[in-house]
């Protein structure tokens, strides 16, 4: 479990630093991110704001993602009922962002006042 909530905070702080506030949306320069990066002081003297370093969509459903992974469940469907809740809020909180039409989608899918059929979705041909 620890191996999976380190990969998750990792790939939150590599979108978050790779995304800077619409910027450098989807970029895989990472050796151009590092640079940016170095001139700005560093990691460690990094401060994200709201206002100045947004997060990403992708960065926010990490967060969601790692919140309902250490919740208290005791079988995958609790997860997923939690997981379920978690996105729909986490999508509410995607205004003033670019967020990824495909992630608006599925969320919009999901059911999680439905006990049964929280997160059965239908299949998505575009992707």
């Amino acid at each position: 479990m620890d191996k999976f909530k380190a990969a998750l905070v990792l790939a939150g702080v590599g979108d978050a630093l790779g995304y800077r506030n619409f910027s450098r949306l989807n970029n895989a320069l990472g050796a151009k991110i590092q640079q940016e990066l170095k001139e700005i002081g560093g990691l460690e003297n990094l401060v994200l704001s709201p206002d100045k370093w947004p997060v990403s969509d992708n960065t926010l459903m990490h967060m969601a993602t790692a919140e309902a992974v250490i919740t208290d469940y005791w079988c995958l469907e609790d997860l997923y009922r939690e997981l379920v809740k978690r996105y729909v809020d986490a999508v509410d909180k995607l205004s003033g962002r670019r967020p990824d039409p495909a992630t608006i989608e599925g969320c919009r899918e999901l059911k999680p006042d439905n006990y049964l059929l929280a997160w059965h979705t239908p299949f998505n041909e575009k992707g």
